[in-house]
């Protein structure tokens, strides 16, 4: 994988992982009965069904950690 271009390695890293966001603008606070906006998206990487950190993800795609990032808000802007 580390011999394919950046292009397609960016392609298959965002349909081969599994990922799980949290896109809502709004979340509730525990012990508050006040819905606030949220500040930070929260995502979480799965790998053969099991739940990873995104460092894990990024080391098996040999891509950087700042690749994956990017990668995450270019999906989370377009969808695609």
């Amino acid at each position: 994988m580390c011999e394919l271009s950046s292009q397609s390695r960016d392609a298959i890293v965002l349909t081969v992982t599994q990922t799980g966001f949290h896109d809502s603008s709004m979340t509730q606070k525990s012990r508050k009965s006040a819905w606030s906006e949220r500040k930070k998206a929260r995502t979480e990487y799965y790998f053969l069904g099991k739940p990873v950190c995104a460092d894990i993800i990024a080391y098996l795609h040999c891509i950087g950690s700042c690749t994956l990032k990017k990668l995450v808000c270019h999906f989370r802007s377009t969808h695609l």
